[in-house]
């Protein structure tokens, strides 16, 4: 997201965001397996 020419606090807040669109596709095409990682978007 750097490209995109936003301060820290602004990138945070757009990945937060991309991250709560892409959660429920990422489980699906998983399959019910675990992403590492992927849990610290839950709690955010």
């Amino acid at each position: 997201m750097a490209p995109l020419g936003l301060g820290w606090k602004a990138r945070a807040k757009k990945e937060l965001a991309l991250m709560e669109d892409l959660t429920p596709l990422l489980r699906k095409l998983a399959q019910g397996k675990e992403i590492s990682g992927l849990e610290v978007y839950d709690r955010a």
